[in-house]
Order: C-alpha cells, then sequence, then structure tokens
C-alpha cells in the first residue's frame, strides 16, 4: 500500500510540470502566430508592389519601374527633418556639451556670456532643455567665459596659493 501511496504523491506534481509545459508551448506558438502575422501587416506595404510587378511579367520595363518608384518615396521620409528633443546642457564642460549635440546630430552656435559658473561651462541653451527642435535648427550654446574683474580680484588669490606651502 505504501508504494501506491508513493505513486499517487508524484501523479499530480508530474501532471502539473507536464501541463505547464503544455500552456508554454501554447504560449510559445501563440507568439510565433502573432509575431507572423504583425510581419504580414508589414509586408502588404512591399507586396503590392511585387503583385504590380508580377501582374505584368511579360513587360519588362514596368518591372524596372517599380523599384525606381519605391526609391523617390524611401527617400522623402530619410530627407524629412527629424525632431530630437534638446538634452539638458547646463553645467556641464563645453566639449561634452558640443560632443552630446553631434551625437545627435544638431548644428549649434557657441557664444560666450560672463557667468558665475566657471570659465567653460554651459549656462544654457537656445531653446531651452526639452524643446523639441529640428535637425535642420540651431542649438545657441551659451558657455560661460570669466568675469572681468578688478586688479584687486586677481591678485588676491595669487598671494594665498604662495602662501600655503
Amino acid at each position: 500500500m505504501e508504494e501506491q501511496g508513493g505513486r499517487r504523491w508524484w501523479l499530480p506534481i508530474l501532471w502539473g510540470v507536464l501541463a505547464l509545459l503544455l500552456a508554454g508551448l501554447l504560449g510559445g506558438a501563440l507568439w510565433l502566430v502573432l509575431s507572423s502575422r504583425e510581419e504580414d501587416r508589414d509586408s502588404p506595404r512591399s507586396t503590392p508592389s511585387a503583385s504590380a510587378t508580377s501582374a505584368a511579367p511579360t513587360s519588362a520595363s514596368p518591372t524596372s519601374a517599380a523599384p525606381t518608384s519605391e526609391t523617390p518615396s524611401s527617400s522623402p521620409t530619410t530627407t524629412a527633418p527629424e525632431e530630437v528633443p534638446v538634452p539638458p546642457l547646463t553645467g556641464l564642460p563645453q566639449a561634452t556639451a558640443e560632443g552630446l549635440l553631434d551625437r545627435l546630430g544638431l548644428a549649434y552656435r557657441v557664444v560666450y556670456r560672463p557667468s558665475e559658473l566657471p570659465p567653460g561651462t554651459v549656462v544654457g541653451t537656445e531653446p531651452e532643455a526639452g524643446t523639441s527642435v529640428s535637425t535642420d535648427d540651431e542649438v545657441l550654446l551659451v558657455i560661460s567665459q570669466a568675469r572681468p574683474s578688478t586688479g584687486a580680484s586677481p591678485t588676491t588669490p595669487s598671494p594665498t596659493v604662495t602662501n600655503t606651502p
């Protein structure tokens, strides 16, 4: 009797594992079917041009005309300016900010203005951070420069530095 009780104890676990495997297989199959349907939705856009060329297989000129008609339709999408948000650059060094704008494909112009920030630090941008701009537009990068100061200020730090050692 103990052997039969042991078998009964393992059977529900075995059935549960088999049920989970079956559910996983069904879920995977469902995912494959749905993903292939999404690919089918994307492919009809290219399929009409293929069916148009297959509708007139006897003539070579429509077949050669189809690729040329597809090329201009893809060109306007690449020539259309892309919208990119201006990244938050305030407080970054100038070289870092310029590198970020280069990576995003944004043109920029640098302007130097006196500021409380250390020289060479980004004070701000025009347009401001987060504003969407076209890749054709130019971003104004405002960089801090050393403030023109009186003669006493630059000489004051020098004696302090020499007295420290």
